[in-house]
């Protein structure tokens, strides 16, 4: 416990990080380095010196610093931890412990997913998603969805695919008929509907973005979540989905 202890130390300097990025990508001399961080050289060479000690860079016969193997491989288990914290307050009321292992492994590649702390705006991100999809939109989640029926009969007859993820209990909510699209039209082209035992979590997404909510502590589902668009989160996404559709249920459209 104590290297580590010393490790997280060594890791929780912010312009040390920013060092183990610099050099990730090449090697570099100590006033390169202060010059591209924007440091002084004594400052650098404090860091730098921190560093080397700690095998996590090490000095070449030409003056330039590179990063060690040891480095390199602390680095890809630094986006998880980026993640977390970047997100402290939604973590502090809402777990990702129910995720497949796999995918809490990954979680680091959501990195650049931005945060929405409003259900509302979640909602407006989702009817966006929908009316922007132009090859498919793929939706998990614990409820049907209602609010979406028109832009999903809007992108049913552009053509999109749609593939659906409910509890096995679900209950649409009552609305007036005219308000009440066929979806069963569609059933076996366009729309592939599934059922789970139980939906834990949300995920939507189209080909370019995504819409992710975690349970909060008790195990609901508040639509707070995050928005991913960048292709390693959406990776993430498409994959956390997949898992999900290949052990649901198909199910009838009525």
């Amino acid at each position: 416990m104590e290297e580590l202890s010393k490790l997280l130390f060594e890791l929780s300097n912010e312009d040390r990080l920013r060092i183990l990025n610099v050099l990730r990508e090449s090697p570099a001399k100590l006033t390169a380095l202060a010059s591209t961080l924007d440091l002084t050289v004594q400052e650098t060479s404090r860091h730098l010196s921190r560093m080397t000690k700690a095998d996590l860079i090490q000095k070449g016969s030409d003056g330039a610093y590179f990063i060690t193997a040891y480095g390199s491989q602390l680095q890809e288990i630094l986006p998880p931890l980026s993640f977390l914290i970047k997100n402290q307050e939604y973590f502090m009321t809402h777990t990702m412990s129910n995720l497949p292992r796999e995918f809490i492994s990954r979680i680091g590649d959501l990195v650049n997913a931005e945060l929405t702390d409003n259900a509302i705006v979640l909602f407006q991100h989702v009817d966006s998603l929908i009316s922007r999809a132009i090859e498919y939109v793929w939706i998990l989640s614990d409820q049907a969805l209602s609010s979406t029926f028109p832009l999903l009969e809007q992108s049913l007859e552009r053509g999109v695919e749609f593939k659906v993820v409910l509890p096995a209990d679900i209950e649409v909510p009552k609305l007036p008929e005219e308000m009440l699209p066929d979806f069963s039209k569609y059933r076996g082209n366009l729309m592939e509907p599934r059922h789970l035992e139980k939906v834990s979590h949300v995920v939507i997404l189209s080909e370019s973005e995504a819409i992710l909510a975690l349970p909060d502590l008790d195990g609901r589902l508040d639509y707070l979540g995050f928005r991913i668009e960048d292709s390693i989160g959406l990776h993430w996404c498409h994959d956390l989905f997949v898992h999900f559709w290949d052990i649901a249920n198909p199910v009838a459209l009525g």
